[in-house]
């Protein structure tokens, strides 16, 4: 529904046409920060040339955009951006994490806590909500393969539940509202559009049911809505499953018809969305040579919907429904397509291979945004060169480990004891002492380099973890703890040494 913490583009409150303003009071905007906070969608976006304007995104969809938009800004304290380790593995100051209650609203002041520590506190100067309604009828998006048609359906009814839910019953028509409740209908939520299931997100109400008997008897399918009306009456996994089912099938045709029809009629009186003069431009050029490309191939018809034979193809947009980050705002078409025979059409979805379109920013030339785009690749090239540089050199150090670790593990004992005489045993002694050295610091350059692979490690995979954490890992990982007994053993001895040079390479490797 939301989106991440980017810049918006100055302007954007009137690049998309229709716009409704207006200030909230305090206990809508008390409702608004409690309901993101809750679903963990909240969320502060500054403007890209003036930082005295926050933005904070309430809902964001291809059927409407709503956000917060506070002028006047002065934050004191930080607002978090990122998860922030604490020593004993646990999280703090995360956004996440940030709480309000009634009395943190007060005049023209929010302060946001973290439990009872106080985070930061935002002063503004004047709050308003800007919401904007849009057509949705041609949009879509398939993420999951299979029965697509029926997906796309409830994924526009979700939408417009969504948006009445979180705005209010005015954000809707009348024919709006009645569709809503469709989504109350558990078999039709079956047909998830992602790949997550839709159980938990809204509930099944007998109003659901009925609403879907409605329309199967307006489609002139009576069979299927005797089916719901029993099912309404005796609610059972099996039957739930089966009238799922049906819908998806060549039977449930004259349902999936009918309801598109009344997409169709309740998103028209909305506007269409824009993406300023430039790139409007640009997308009906493309819808242009689409049909060309169909026309070509025999396909008669009127943007979007055109026939051959018994093919008949809608083509279908996905439009980015938030422009937060233009370089990563495409627009790409589709072919809904059904292949219909007396009984059994069949439905599939197939790309448009070498449509898609690159949004531009606004007031941004191709020349600019050419140079953009490539200095952001040439920065991510060149970070992948140091995170594979980074691997390579860990991945060395812990081959040398593990070659120090294996000739430190060799004895080397110059003759058998039992061919010892007493003439030769000072001589095997001293012979004995020197090799146990030798043991000592093969022990030391094969702890030295474990401890170096590992802080390269640690570093690669985790780049903002502090010197300090990871000096105190490798500690514990080679229980290297300072002893005070004035004698030690060869392992004590070891143990000293190690502390003394992981202290040392905490220098001077990090």
């Amino acid at each position: 529904m939301l989106f991440g913490n980017k810049k918006i583009p100055k302007g954007i409150g009137c690049i998309w046409g229709v716009t409704m303003k207006r200030k909230l009071s305090r206990e809508i905007l008390k409702d608004r920060l409690y309901a993101l906070i809750e679903s963990e969608t909240l969320e502060f976006v500054s403007d890209s040339d003036d930082r005295s304007v926050m933005r904070i995104p309430y809902m964001m969809s291809d059927a409407v955009e709503d956000y917060l938009e506070f002028t006047g800004v002065e934050i004191i304290g930080e607002i978090p951006k990122r998860n922030i380790r604490k020593q004993d593995g646990g999280i703090e100051n995360d956004i996440h994490s940030l709480i309000i209650t009634d009395a943190d609203i007060l005049g023209n002041e929010i302060s946001f806590r973290a439990g009872l520590q106080p985070v930061f506190t935002m002063r503004y100067r004047e709050q308003v909500e800007w919401n904007n309604l849009y057509q949705y009828h041609r949009t879509g998006h398939y993420w999951v393969q299979g029965a697509e048609h029926i997906r796309r359906v409830f994924y526009i009814l979700s939408l417009i539940y969504d948006k009445i839910q979180y705005l209010g019953p005015d954000a809707g028509n009348d024919l709006e509202r009645r569709l809503a409740k469709l989504v109350e209908f558990a078999p039709l939520r079956y047909w998830s559009p992602t790949k997550t299931s839709m159980e938990d997100w809204y509930m099944t109400t007998k109003e659901g049911n009925r609403v879907m008997e409605e329309i199967a008897r307006e489609a002139g399918d009576k069979h299927y809505a005797s089916m719901v009306s029993l099912f309404n009456s005796v609610p059972t996994v099996r039957q739930k499953e089966k009238l799922a089912k049906y819908l998806a099938e060549p039977k449930g045709e004259k349902i999936y018809r009918h309801m598109i029809s009344l997409i169709n009629e309740a998103s028209e009186p909305y506007p269409a969305r824009s993406y300023g003069a430039d790139n409007d431009i640009r997308i009906q050029g493309m819808r242009r040579r689409i049909q060309n490309d169909l026309e070509r191939r025999d396909f008669e018809g009127k943007w979007p919907n055109f026939q051959r034979e018994e093919q008949l193809v809608t083509i279908i947009e996905e439009q980015p429904f938030t422009i937060l980050d233009w370089e990563d705002a495409q627009y790409k078409f589709y072919m809904d397509v059904t292949l219909r025979s007396f009984l059994h059409p069949e439905h599939h979805v197939e790309d448009i291979p070498g449509r898609d379109l690159q949004l531009l920013p606004p007031g941004m030339s191709w020349e600019e945004f050419r140079v953009k785009k490539e200095e952001k690749a040439k920065l991510l090239e060149q970070k992948k060169a140091e995170e594979e540089a980074a691997r390579a050199e860990a991945e060395e150090a812990r081959e040398q480990a593990e070659l120090a670790k294996a000739a430190a593990s060799e004895k080397v004992i110059p003759w058998p004891p039992e061919k010892r005489s007493e003439k030769e045993a000072p001589e095997a002694a001293r012979q004995a002492e020197i090799f146990s050295e030798l043991d000592v610091s093969r022990e030391l350059e094969a702890q030295k380099s474990v401890m170096k692979a590992m802080m390269l490690q640690e570093t690669a995979q985790d780049p903002e973890r502090t010197k300090d954490d990871i000096f105190e890992e490798l500690k514990r990982v080679s229980r290297m703890a300072e002893l005070n007994e004035p004698k030690l053993s060869e392992e004590e001895k070891v143990a000293l040494e190690l502390t003394r040079i992981a202290q040392e390479m905490r220098k001077v490797h990090m």
